[in-house]
């Protein structure tokens, strides 16, 4: 018996063993005999014999005694099997609670009236399938653990239950969370949003990693529902998450987000608009506001706040990632030539937010120049840029910025 499945495998295993129990249904038993089981699938097929539907259960015996698996089951009286090895023990609880997802509703009460009988069994159980993919399971499992356990969960509600597990629950919770992380681009939206929900859900930091990763999400619900629930974490993290969100090209998106960092920084930002936040923002930290360039360059909010702040926005968007050597040579051109104050502040920003290693560049530019007068202005530009970046301490260090 396989000791580990995966997440993406148990949901395959309970899908095949949910079309073999309708199809056991509708035969008889020389049919069910009939049945050829792919040995691949052989080491979970005892789950027909704790099906919540009792004509499954008998079928499913019939049908393992024709494929020569023997396990020793009453289907009359108790469907807990004592002799399940651990990992078979496990699949079992997970597959009785994949059925809270149940359209059918007497297979779905017959699943309750299971998990009720076994309660302090299945509690931990339920417990994970808080974060199980489908929705209806999660909020299923969450009423059903208020009602097998109301004096620790006092209410049925999702959200509520989430906020009562200490940090411990939490992290183990956001494990299984990790695990469903990956290929987000190939997600259907309604996945996302379902992840999205369960990570908001948790409120601990180690989440808002990983919401940053659906920052920029195709769905605007998705990125709406971040901007409202960000508030709710503690952690540096969210005041950048928000501030990207202040450039999201849905208003009421930029609406949500500015709200919320008015209720997370009351003193600066509270009912001021979006675009008065940026400026704010960019003030005290510009380089903060610099490193969103990459990917929101072409905003327009962005660029008309650069201008208010002083800097040249046709510069920033045209060479913020433009190569050393490029970003040298203009620093040269214009440094040197041009009088637009702007422009001299706009290139200084730049070349500031890459020291030291700008220095290192030009450094070797030095070191490999052989034209004399090329070699001359690498030396003034070097020895330019440092004055401009250090700042000499009484006690005769040099800081550089």
């Amino acid at each position: 018996m396989q000791s580990v499945f995966l997440l993406s495998e148990k949901h395959k295993i309970f899908d095949i063993i949910d079309d073999l129990a309708e199809n056991l249904k509708k035969l008889n038993k020389k049919s069910i005999n009939q049945i050829f089981i792919s040995p691949e699938y052989s080491d979970f097929i005892f789950l027909l014999l704790y099906h919540p539907d009792k004509a499954v259960r008998k079928k499913g015996k019939i049908l393992l005694k024709s494929i020569n698996i023997k396990k020793n089951h009453n289907i009359k009286s108790n469907w807990l099997g004592l002799n399940l090895e651990e990992s078979e023990l496990e699949l079992y609880f997970q597959f009785i609670i994949h059925f809270l997802a149940e359209k059918d509703i007497n297979l779905f009460l017959n699943t309750v009236k299971l998990i009720q009988a076994n309660k302090k069994k299945f509690e931990p159980y339920l417990i994970e399938a808080l974060v199980n993919d489908n929705e209806a399971i999660g909020l299923n499992a969450a009423k059903l653990l208020h009602v097998i356990n109301n004096e620790k969960f006092q209410s049925p509600n999702f959200y509520e239950i989430m906020k009562t597990f200490p940090e411990l629950e939490k992290g183990k919770l956001m494990k299984i969370l990790n695990k469903k992380l990956v290929n987000l681009s190939d997600m259907n939206w309604k996945k996302r949003e379902s992840i999205v929900r369960m990570l908001i859900s948790l409120e601990i930091p180690t989440a808002v990693n990983k919401i940053q990763e659906f920052i920029s999400d195709p769905d605007e619900n998705i990125r709406y529902n971040i901007a409202a629930s960000l508030p709710n974490f503690q952690t540096p993290l969210v005041e950048k998450l928000l501030i990207i969100l202040l450039l999201d090209e849905i208003d009421k998106i930029r609406f949500k987000a500015a709200e919320s960092l008015g209720v997370l920084f009351p003193s600066l930002y509270k009912n001021q608009s979006s675009q008065n936040i940026l400026q704010i923002y960019g003030t005290k930290h510009p380089k903060k506001l610099l490193a969103l360039m990459e990917s929101f360059k072409s905003n327009t909010n962005i660029q008309k706040m650069w201008k208010k702040l002083g800097y040249d926005s046709n510069f920033i968007q045209k060479y913020y990632s433009a190569s050393d050597s490029t970003l040298i040579e203009k620093y040269i051109e214009n440094i040197v030539l041009s009088e637009d104050e702007s422009l001299k502040n706009t290139i200084n920003f730049i070349i500031s937010d890459r020291m030291p290693r700008i220095l290192e560049f030009i450094s070797k530019k030095i070191k490999n120049e052989e034209d004399v007068d090329k070699k001359r202005n690498f030396l003034q530009t070097y020895q330019d840029i440092q004055n401009l970046f250090t700042i000499k301490q009484r006690d005769g260090f040099i800081l550089l910025l």
